[in-house]
């Protein structure tokens, strides 16, 4: 399946525009970058919720650009059903995928923070 320039242009743009650059801060000052931008665990557990958080925000990212995709070549599949049906499958396999990522963060946290971190040894 070949794509034309023009959609792979205007994937690109919208996938970096999607990204974020900086972060909001909560007080009313407006944007600022991070003072701590590793936010840097002093302790195993730390670092696994850590690592879950970022493979949770990567996974929506990637939830995103799948579902934008699918989205252009729904658009463009001008009533051939192979790729309606194509466009449609990656759309729910992403939202599918998306829902089982964010029950395994919550699984994870719910196991640190829970049962590890409030375990006697």
């Amino acid at each position: 399946m070949k794509l034309p320039k023009k959609t792979i242009s205007l994937f690109a743009i919208i996938s970096a525009l999607s990204v974020p650059i900086v972060r909001a801060d909560d007080s009313a000052t407006g944007w600022k970058l991070p003072t701590n931008p590793g936010n840097l665990p002093e302790d195993f557990m730390g670092s696994i919720g850590n690592i879950t958080t970022w493979l949770l925000e990567f996974t929506i990212v990637v939830t995103v650009l799948a579902m934008i995709y699918g989205g252009l070549v729904y658009v463009e599949a001008s009533g051939d059903q192979d790729r309606i049906t194509m466009a449609k499958k990656s759309i729910k396999y992403a939202v599918i995928g998306v829902a089982m990522a964010g029950l395994a963060y919550a699984v994870v946290n719910l196991v640190i923070t829970k049962i590890l971190v409030g375990a006697t040894v």
